[in-house]
């Protein structure tokens, strides 16, 4: 054996642990990946409504994210929404902290909509 095939034998094996390495971390970051993917779709989704409409009820917006999905390339693992209120109650908040929506009050009714 020469060292040539030492040194091919250690590529291999060097090779073999990156990629095991690499679908470990995919494996573990997988469920985080997919809620965050979830979310964006649900930000996407109320954004692109509230442009076309002035404001959106909280019942709407559960309406809007009932049965949305998230999944990522090339797996079979797949994130839906199967309770929407939950879901728009974090979606909402997390909308509000980052200023993307605003809530106002119309005739006694809690809106949403784009800030001005």
């Amino acid at each position: 054996m020469g060292y040539n095939t030492i040194i091919y034998i250690l590529l291999f094996a060097l090779a073999t642990v990156i990629v095991y390495i690499w679908g470990l971390k995919k494996t573990v970051n997988r469920d985080l990946d997919l809620a965050n993917h979830l979310y964006s779709k649900g930000k996407n989704i109320i954004l692109r409504e509230l442009k076309h409409k002035k404001g959106l009820s909280k019942a709407e917006i559960e309406f809007l994210m009932k049965g949305i999905s998230s999944r990522n390339f090339m797996s079979r693992n797949r994130a839906i929404v199967n309770n929407p209120k939950v879901f728009t109650n974090s979606l909402l908040n997390l909308l509000l902290e980052e200023k993307s929506i605003e809530e106002v009050t119309e005739k006694g009714k809690k809106l949403y909509r784009l800030p001005r």
